[in-house]
């Protein structure tokens, strides 16, 4: 959820040296290297870039963010990934995502007011920091959806105004237009996070972004290598620009 990109700017403000202090003004930080949102994890950067520039624009100056590959259309691309009824490579994502969910906005009381039966009781104590993906993977169905209690998948189906679809509305980082440059990584054949989220958040943002396929044939752990050596070459080509 956004509650923890909420602590980057402080984790940001409590690690500037003393010389990216503004001399223009005391409570200002100019921040002139991009790197510090440039790598891998594309929506948590996204989402800081986002809430930099929206509530904190007189603290620091974001030069531009390199996200990679992540689910930035969440009441849209990854809702409809969410509800498909067939197999996914990763299946341990869906409750991953439901149950921090959860925890973040008390959305149900127990697992079974929206797990069906066996994995209400057998999915939450796998996530307990000391289970590896494969695990849960293991212990879900083939077709991850099916973990959901029946009537719970057709209210989310058809209802915009259920409390997990406003959840995830909010936690959408496609509705902006971000002032600072945007590269935005994704490989064409990547088989866990659809390249739809990386082409509805550049239609979005309109010319301050660039969707940039860095190895279209990769699929989403492939395609990070490619993505970072890309952002690099970005980010060092502006800061020579600079001097």
């Amino acid at each position: 959820s956004r509650n923890g990109d909420r602590k980057s700017p402080e984790m940001l403000r409590s690690s500037c040296p003393p010389q990216q202090k503004s001399n223009k003004s005391p409570n200002r930080t100019e921040i002139s290297d991009p790197q510090l949102f440039g790598e891998y994890y594309g929506y948590t950067v996204l989402a800081a870039h986002q809430e930099l520039e929206k509530n904190y624009a007189d603290l620091f100056t974001v030069a531009a963010s390199a996200p990679m590959a992540g689910p930035y259309d969440l009441d849209g691309t990854i809702l409809q990934l969410m509800l498909l009824e067939h197999p996914y490579p990763q299946p341990y994502f869906l409750p991953y995502m439901l149950l921090s969910y959860n925890d973040v906005y008390d959305l149900y009381t127990e697992p079974s007011d929206f797990l069906a039966p066996p994995y209400d009781t057998t999915l939450p104590p796998l996530f307990d920091g000391m289970h590896s993906g494969k695990e849960i993977n293991d212990a879900m169905p083939k077709i991850p959806i099916h973990i959901l209690r029946h009537d719970l998948r057709q209210e989310i189906a058809q209802d915009p105004n259920h409390p997990l679809v406003q959840r995830l509305q909010e936690n959408d980082v496609t509705n902006w237009i971000p002032k600072s440059p945007v590269h935005l990584y994704h490989c064409a054949a990547d088989e866990l996070v659809p390249l739809a989220n990386s082409q509805i958040a550049a239609s979005m943002f309109g010319k301050t972004a660039t969707l940039v396929d860095p190895s279209p044939h990769s699929g989403h752990v492939e395609c990070a290598s490619f993505a970072i050596a890309h952002s690099r070459a970005w980010f060092n080509s502006m800061a020579t620009a600079k001097k």
